[in-house]
């Protein structure tokens, strides 16, 4: 069967996946595209002025559920059908309501060898208003190009390669065939219009696609999403880089259903004319490294001045733990290393919950290192139960990864059951610990009970989100003084709940470490609200008492943020502490040491 010269774009893909969610966050403030409508269990996003490019359904698959295929009108449909039956291909007629559902005038659907299901189409609506992010600054490189390409998985490339060329009338723009990183790699790549390829086949991969491809029109735009990739915990796969083929300047990452996205400036257009296909024996000119290439091998720069007060959560560093996770931190001054580690709460990260801390320490004398927990703020967020032992691995992991060999630890609330647990299992490591009603001293059973602790789950669980009406009603708990509660904590504190899987909170799992307390071996010093609504009161008592040297300040008019409410004690008596000096004493009940 000879070839065609239909022009075939790509026009839409459909996917099933399990957390719209995250989807949603993932798309418009990383990729930059815009919700088109909303439907029970499911969601379009637009990138230029079609109704819809991309349809997300709810569902478990976590994969592409349609590659659909725009043609110029009803006869290039037409014979486009025609071509599949010659071939044997079984294909259905759309029904009028289906077309009405994709947004399209007409459609047939089929499936391709790898039983990939296929749809074309032509007559796209259009939606009535333009397209809009505040993400980019310039647009997305569609018209006649089409929506980008897709890497589609064969378990027969040769049979693949024909039903795109031979039925469907693709062709040939160039092959790639060569080894990465010891793996062979051969693919085939093929255009339906001007764009270089529209699909490329490769070898069989756990998804229907390796991977779909954005092009924008700035390469500003591929740095800003980069960047953004970056901040927002996407595991970066493969780094800045050059195709030697279509001359994509390019990232790669992967989307929160695990299979991969292409973000790139500057393809290549081919003119059937002129053009003549090629076998390169490179799969990049020059880039496209594996990410740990980012890996520290010198000590980290010079630290930075204090930070400035702004909002939202500005980026800070990276570093690498292995297995392919990143932390994000802050760090600020010289001197003695203090290891602040924040709480649980939605929206929580290092730079939100110290940042008002920091210039008092660094006057101190003291580098300050505020980490983002894994699973919050712009660190990586793997798809894991959030265990007590998980994070605190985590921590040890990150300490070594920025070289410090001796810290103190400051945790509030759930980041102090990770300093206990840190301090326990590494006290060479640890020479002193401050905490700030830190979790792990009852049983869960105590913990849930508190109005604080069901105003949070009740928040991160909705089915609608973190909205900012919720994140107030969980403030106006965690602090006493309701004034504090201000739009820029929202603001900071809601940005980064957007960026939060559910999962970071319901798989969260912290043991009963009462007992462990007696283990420590540096000094503590304790700090606890007495109007706390979310870690009871009576740990204080078991801190005072279990601990071998131990220093307990119960604060009158204080909630669950002591370095928030009570900066200025908080601040004086714990750098105090932590330079060795006696603390002096605060407004409030002091319950001294602990056991001898």
């Amino acid at each position: 069967m000879g070839t065609m010269s239909t022009t075939f774009r790509l026009g839409r893909l459909g996917f099933e996946v399990r957390d719209v969610g995250a989807w949603e966050a993932f798309a418009t403030q990383v990729l930059g595209l815009e919700v088109g409508a909303r439907a029970e269990g499911s969601l379009s996003l637009r990138c230029d002025d079609w109704a819809e490019r991309f349809v997300l359904t709810q569902g478990t698959a976590d994969d592409v559920t349609t590659f659909a295929w725009e043609v110029d009108d009803d006869d290039a449909l037409g014979a486009a059908a025609r071509r599949l039956r010659l071939a044997g291909v079984e294909v259905r007629e759309g029904t009028d309501e289906e077309a009405r559902r994709r947004s399209v005038a007409r459609f047939v659907a089929a499936r391709d060898p790898a039983g990939h299901p296929v749809e074309v189409f032509f007559g796209a609506a259009r939606a009535p208003t333009r397209f809009r992010s505040e993400r980019l600054v310039s647009s997305f490189v569609t018209g006649d190009q089409g929506l980008g390409h897709v890497v589609v998985s064969a378990t027969d490339p040769e049979k693949s390669r024909r039903f795109y060329t031979e039925v469907l009338g693709f062709r040939l723009s160039d092959r790639i065939a060569c080894a990465v990183h010891g793996h062979p790699v051969d693919v085939t790549f093929l255009h339906g219009g001007p764009r270089h390829h529209a699909v490329a086949i490769g070898g069989p991969h756990k998804k229907r696609v390796h991977h779909f491809m954005l092009e924008v029109a700035s390469m500003d735009d591929v740095g800003l999403a980069f960047d953004r990739a970056l901040g927002g915990g996407v595991r970066i796969l493969q780094t800045l880089g050059r195709h030697p083929n279509d001359r994509m300047f390019s990232f790669y990452a992967r989307t929160p259903s695990g299979f991969a996205f292409e973000y790139g400036w500057g393809g290549r257009t081919v003119d059937d004319t002129t053009w003549t296909p090629t076998t390169y024996d490179r799969i990049s000119e020059w880039g496209h490294h594996p990410p740990l290439v980012f890996a520290p091998s010198a000590p980290a720069p010079a630290p930075a001045p204090a930070p400035a007060l702004a909002s939202p959560v500005p980026e800070g560093r990276f570093v690498a733990i292995g297995d392919g996770l990143r932390v994000h931190y802050h760090e600020y001054g010289v001197g003695p290393a203090v290891l602040f580690l924040h709480g649980s709460g939605p929206g929580a990260s290092g730079w939100s919950n110290f940042r008002h801390n920091v210039p008092a320490f660094v006057a101190a004398g003291f580098r300050v290192l505020l980490p983002d927990t894994l699973g919050y703020g712009y660190s990586s967020k793997p798809d894991v139960d959030y265990t007590l032992d998980f994070l605190e691995g985590a921590v040890e992991r990150f300490l070594g990864a920025t070289g410090v060999t001796s810290c103190a630890v400051v945790g509030n609330s759930h980041g102090g059951a990770m300093a206990i647990r840190l301090a326990t299992r590494r006290s060479e490591l640890v020479r002193r610990l401050v905490l700030m009603a830190p979790g792990g001293l009852e049983e869960r059973e105590t913990y849930v009970k508190m109005e604080g602790i069901r105003a949070m789950m009740k928040a991160f669980t909705d089915p609608a989100g973190i909205t900012r009406a919720s994140m107030r009603r969980v403030f106006e708990k965690q602090l006493f003084d309701p004034s504090l509660v201000t739009e820029e904590l929202l603001d900071e504190r809601t940005s980064i709940a957007e960026l939060q899987p559910k999962r970071v909170l319901t798989s969260m799992q912290v043991p009963n470490l009462a007992e462990e307390l007696a283990a420590i071996a540096c000094p503590v010093l304790a700090f606890w609200g007495v109007d706390d609504k979310f870690c009871p009161m009576s740990g204080a008592i078991t801190i005072a008492t279990r601990c071998k040297d131990a220093r307990v300040e119960l604060l009158t008019g204080c909630g669950h943020w002591v370095m928030v409410e009570k900066r200025a004690v908080f601040d004086d008596a714990s750098t105090r502490f932590l330079r060795g000096a006696a603390a002096p004493k605060v407004a409030g009940a002091d319950l001294g040491a602990g056991a001898p």
